[in-house]
């Protein structure tokens, strides 16, 4: 999109949209943005980032320093290395 665009959509976001709403399309901007699994991965992720969170609202969860992100996410291959779960 082009800045003028963004612009005038977020202002109407802004005024027509619940100050929670605004909030959870951050926090799952942000969440987005750092989640290193699958699609299926990052929403089940976030709805679980939401409900342990809620008291921290607006926070995006910290990226792991593996590669991976969360270990429920993985689990080692026949050689004993981590990988990803296939669904």
């Amino acid at each position: 999109l082009d800045d003028k665009t963004a612009d005038a959509n977020a202002c109407r976001m802004e005024h027509v949209l619940d100050p929670e709403v605004l909030e959870h399309l951050a926090a799952f901007a942000k969440f987005v943005n750092s989640c290193p699994g699958t699609r299926k991965e990052c929403l089940a992720g976030f709805k679980k980032y939401l409900k342990d969170n809620a008291k921290t609202k607006n926070q995006a969860p910290k990226r792991s320093a593996s590669r991976g992100g969360d270990e429920s996410t993985r689990k080692k291959s026949s050689s004993g290395r981590k990988s990803r779960k296939t669904n």
